[in-house]
């Protein structure tokens, strides 16, 4: 579970990636847009995230799972008010940094097509 501090460092608001998964916020820029990494394992579950994935959650209140094409795990650790994306993703190689970018068209949110990693980092609508 992870909360969103309000006023005077109050908790505002507590939530659970959909599916009631092991959710860790660990950055939220000026739009509301809050990112983190959860897991396949229950919520409140004490310890890491099994299986590690990060993942973005709107405004909104919209969820969508970020992880790196072939990684054995994702994990995204901030976003900025471009909302660009940073995190780190291990794969048979290594262990690895990213940046992911989002940009808005339409309303919706979409990738840009402006990458600072070779690998495809992708998102899943969840």
């Amino acid at each position: 579970m992870s909360y969103i501090a309000g006023e005077r460092h109050t908790v505002a608001t507590t939530f659970t990636f959909e599916g009631d998964l092991f959710t860790l916020a660990w950055d939220v820029n000026a739009r509301g847009d809050i990112v983190g990494v959860r897991g396949d394992n229950a919520a409140n579950t004490v310890g890491s995230a099994v299986n590690p994935r990060g993942f973005l959650r709107t405004r909104h209140g919209d969820y969508r799972t970020l992880e790196v094409q072939g990684a054995l795990s994702t994990q995204v650790f901030g976003i900025n008010n471009r909302r660009d994306i940073v995190g780190l993703y291990t794969d048979a190689t290594g262990t690895h940094g990213f940046v992911y970018r989002l940009k808005r068209d339409n309303g919706r949110d979409n990738e840009r097509d402006d990458r600072d990693d070779d690998r495809d980092a992708h998102d899943r609508n969840q």
